[in-house]
């Protein structure tokens, strides 16, 4: 039967061995995903595991978001438990990144085995741009074209739409709340 002496050393060994182990991961991850080391947008502080999970909002997001342009300028930088977030806070800036360097950033995320597995990563949302994601905008672009969304949604969204405008007459305090 080893000493307690021992087995306390080797759990200490193995526990640094582990956490030695993941910080060379976590490096090998940010070299891979930011290969220049080019510096990141300014944004919320940062923590080990949770990155900025703190101060991410969990209501009111655009206020939040109007905040930080005041606080890091038009872009901010945040990563919540692994997932890299950046938020575009200026119109200009926006129109530059996303219609005339659009193509870099056309793909989404890679969803996780599980999501994979029950088959929902074959919705148009989740689709990587290639052949698949083509043919679900031909069909998308043909249901979704002005004289066909005017003749079959209008009654919908006139009575969407008064019960909108009766919600802000009547509480027009609570429109920030209401339309989140």
């Amino acid at each position: 039967m080893p000493s307690p002496k021992a087995v306390a050393l080797t759990a200490w060994t193995v526990t640094f061995l582990y956490v030695v182990g993941q910080h060379v991961l976590w490096k090998r991850e940010m070299k891979r995903r930011n290969p220049e080391g080019l510096p990141y947008a300014p944004g919320p502080k940062q923590w080990p595991f949770i990155g900025s999970l703190l101060d991410m909002p969990r209501s009111r997001s655009a206020l939040t978001y109007i905040k930080w342009k005041e606080r890091y300028g038009p872009l901010a930088w945040a990563v919540t438990t692994g997932t890299p977030y950046l938020i575009v806070n200026d119109y200009e800036m926006m129109k530059e990144l996303f219609e005339k360097r659009g193509n870099i950033y056309l793909n989404r995320p890679v969803q996780h085995i599980m999501v994979a597995e029950i088959g929902i990563n074959k919705g148009t949302p989740l689709t990587q741009y290639g052949p698949i994601w083509r043919q679900h905008r031909r069909f998308l672009n043909r249901a979704l074209m002005a004289p066909i969304v005017k003749r079959d949604y209008s009654p919908v969204m006139r009575n969407k739409t008064l019960v909108f405008l009766k919600t802000l007459l009547d509480r027009p305090d609570d429109f920030l709340i209401e339309n989140k």
